[in-house]
């Protein structure tokens, strides 16, 4: 009877992201964040270093205006995600979501509540067909 061992190593993630609310040059990092909280909490590493990645997750979120209703504004997130291998030629799953309404009192406010609906949509669904395309 032959025995061999079997090592799994896990996948190691790097996030990046492009986060821009309206036209504001401000950097953000809220979806960037939240999904690297929520690939940690499936038991995944997340590095800062990109060097040590396996797995490069790229995201890109901007809001937009969307006029007002009722005396509250509104705006609208588009946002894409993609996971590739480190030099970026293979992707092994990519996700975009598009006119995620944010409304409040304020056309900043909105897109950040837009941004709050997006943080939504990365869950633990999500996380299923993230984690079935990669491993």
């Amino acid at each position: 009877r032959l025995r061999v061992p079997i090592e799994l190593k896990r996948p190691v993630f790097y996030l990046q992201s492009q986060e821009q609310n309206l036209y504001n040059r401000q950097k953000l990092s809220h979806l960037r964040d939240h999904l690297s909280s929520q690939i940690i909490k499936n038991g995944l590493p997340v590095s800062q270093e990109r060097s040590e990645a396996d797995i490069i997750v790229n995201i890109d979120g901007k809001t937009r205006e969307g006029g007002e209703s009722n005396g509250f504004s509104i705006a609208y997130l588009d946002m894409s995600i993609q996971f590739t291998n480190p030099v970026g030629n293979a992707i092994y799953f990519e996700q975009s979501f598009n006119d995620l309404k944010g409304v409040s009192n304020t056309t900043e406010r909105a897109g950040l509540k837009a941004f709050d609906k997006g943080t939504e949509k990365m869950d633990r669904a999500f996380m299923e067909k993230v984690l079935k395309a990669i491993i």
